[in-house]
């Protein structure tokens, strides 16, 4: 079993090759898989001296929003509120999932999406076009058009005239970071996002960050349960990486073996395959096999983006359920880097607390010096 499921260390060198390789393609402009998508930070706060805003975040699984106040360049964060999505069918279901938990004394609300969507400057503010629909929702109606515009139009509807700010989630994720990594040059810093869903970005300088939606990422060997998993999927072909790695897909692959090796064991989410891989009950060994190889995927990809920064010291802020709260995830992260011969202090991991809604925050106060 363990050799179905484990990649060779060549293989993940392979991969890392591959993954600095499209980086530095994608820099200069090249197509690859990744869209590269490069945010220009403000150059002025979209919050005045003393106003209230309110951050929203819309994961694969969850919303949280909080409101707060621009104190001087600074916030804390009030109450935050979390609801758990419905599947995001239609744009009236997305729009109509966020409307009724906007405070009606904001004029400006931060979105941090976790969905493909192009950065577009509107009206001197960040916006973002949907690409496509990731994370089994389809988001009919949504697709193609500007998610921050849409949901200007809502309010509008009910006669409340508010800014909406939409940016990527690795975006707010990587702003989050400099907020804890005060004494490093943002070129320094890198973001993962690793649970429903997947994906990376960093800053390319200090006024811009690049969302890689490197979930789309397809040169490397795709697993026989990767190949079943995309091919059941509704967007067969995209995201295989993601496929690999992300908590929406860890039962998938338990489900693949279990049912190729006749183990009678069906499990229904990421939780159970992590719960099971800390027993020695039947089916456990599977459960590790399963986490540890996205546990060495993601050390390739660390690797990739380690070479591509021409192996500088790197800090990496880490948000997700799969990489926090996965069977023994950051330590096995960590041996497969060692393994893959990162030196040791390279490249470390940062927890921010609340980092959703804390990077949303500090792109309504960004101003560039």
């Amino acid at each position: 079993m363990t050799d179905i499921l484990d990649y060779s260390l060549d293989a993940l060198e392979n991969l890392a090759l591959n993954f600095q390789s499209d980086l530095l393609k994608s820099e200069q402009g090249i197509p690859t898989d990744f869209a590269f998508f490069k945010h220009s930070l403000p150059e002025a706060s979209y919050v005045a001296e003393g106003e209230l805003f309110q951050v929203v975040s819309i994961g694969g699984s969850n919303l949280e929003t909080a409101i707060a106040r621009n104190e001087s360049g600074s916030f804390s964060l009030g109450e935050v509120v979390k609801k758990t999505l419905p599947l995001l069918n239609s744009k009236d279901i997305f729009l109509e999932s966020i409307y009724p938990h906007i405070s009606p004394e904001i004029t400006t609300l931060i979105l941090n999406f976790a969905y493909p969507i192009e950065p577009v400057l509107r009206d001197n503010r960040i916006d973002g076009r949907l690409l496509k629909a990731t994370k089994e929702h389809s988001f009919d109606g949504l697709v193609g058009g500007l998610v921050g515009e849409a949901l200007e139009k809502r309010f509008a509807q009910q006669g409340q005239t508010v800014q909406v700010i939409c940016a990527n989630d690795v975006v707010c994720l990587t702003l989050a970071s400099t907020s804890e990594n005060t004494d490093l040059l943002p070129q320094n810093l890198v973001s993962m996002v690793l649970g429903t869903g997947n994906n990376f970005g960093l800053f390319s300088n200090q006024g811009q960050i690049v969302n890689l939606e490197s979930g789309n990422f397809k040169n490397f060997e795709q697993t026989p349960s990767g190949k079943d998993i995309d091919l059941k999927s509704k967007d067969v072909g995209q995201q295989l990486l993601e496929k690999e790695i992300a908590g929406r897909y860890l039962h998938h692959h338990f489900n693949y073996y279990s049912d190729k090796e006749h183990l009678g064991i069906e499990l229904q989410e990421a939780r159970e395959v992590n719960e099971l891989a800390a027993t020695s009950n039947p089916g456990s060994e599977l459960a590790r096999s399963v986490v540890l190889r996205s546990a060495g995927l993601v050390a390739a990809i660390l690797k990739g983006i380690w070479l591509y920064k021409n192996k500088n010291k790197l800090v990496c802020t880490a948000e997700g359920s799969m990489y926090w709260h996965g069977f023994n995830f950051p330590q096995n992260v960590n041996s497969f880097l060692t393994e893959l011969q990162i030196p040791p202090k390279t490249i470390t991991f940062n927890k921010v607390h609340q980092s959703n809604l804390v990077g949303a925050a500090e792109l309504a106060l960004f101003r560039q010096n």
